[in-house]
């Protein structure tokens, strides 16, 4: 499939899930056979959903929401479709203000 094709189907995407409406819940399409590993990570080092909620000062709720692959989880797999697309790696993404100094 061309770019300007590829480019042609996220866009009607895109329009698509402006049209459904806010109230409607967004859930991954493309994405349902991969599974966010949020609640094994977390569990799998001691913390709570508040814990982690707390250190990325989102409500409890957002993280439970992020962890169920419910209301924005569907960034998660934006991000990794962006590091796809530029053939990056999630820390490419930054600029490491510290590396900047040296």
């Amino acid at each position: 499939m061309s770019t300007e094709k590829k480019f042609q189907k996220a866009t009607e995407s895109h329009e698509a899930e402006k049209v459904g409406g806010s109230s409607r819940k967004k859930t991954p399409t493309s994405e349902a056979r991969t599974k966010l590993m949020l609640g094994e990570l977390r569990r799998a080092r001691g913390l709570t959903q508040l814990d982690v909620a707390l250190e990325l000062g989102v409500r409890e709720s957002t993280f439970a929401n992020w962890e169920r692959g419910r209301d924005g989880s569907d960034v998660f797999f934006r991000i990794r479709k962006l590091c796809e697309v530029l053939s990056c790696s999630f820390e490419d993404l930054f600029e490491d203000s510290q590396s900047e100094n040296s």
